[in-house]
């Protein structure tokens, strides 16, 4: 068998399981699709006032999970009842946690710098060099 007889021959025989694939795909996300109009059918919208509201009613659902939850080294026990336990040798909680997480990055020559798919400007002097940059979660409104 030559070589050019060789490449032919892989060609000839890739193309077939390709067009398999991508029928097998489709089915696949036709059938997504529809799981996920089913769920937005039926999945009853939750309204609240506020978010005080909100958060009452996430504490409920959380609380009732953890009470329920099995936990996974001592499955004798629930999440819950592992936390009530090990409560009393937690450390209390002293305030708002000032969470940053610090990045290295580099300066263009327009002062701009990119960060998750954005470009921020900085100062001239910071130009070709690097620069720390301090990202925090903000809350806005």
């Amino acid at each position: 068998m030559t070589e050019r007889h060789r490449r032919n021959q892989h060609t000839t025989w890739s193309s077939r399981p390709r067009a398999r694939r991508r029928r097998a795909g489709r089915r696949v996300r036709s059938r997504t699709k529809v799981g996920n109009a089913r769920e937005h059918l039926f999945t009853p919208r939750l309204h609240f006032a506020d978010y005080a509201e909100l958060n009452a009613w996430l504490e409920a659902r959380c609380l009732a999970q953890v009470r329920e939850s099995a936990h996974p080294e001592q499955t004798d026990k629930t999440v819950w009842e592992v936390f009530q336990a090990e409560q009393a040798s937690l450390i209390d909680y002293c305030g708002p946690f000032d969470g940053f997480r610090e990045v290295e990055v580099a300066v263009s020559k327009s002062s701009l710098v990119r960060f998750d798919h954005n470009r921020y400007s900085v100062a001239v002097k910071a130009a070709r060099r690097t620069a720390q940059l301090r990202v925090a979660a903000r809350q806005t409104g």
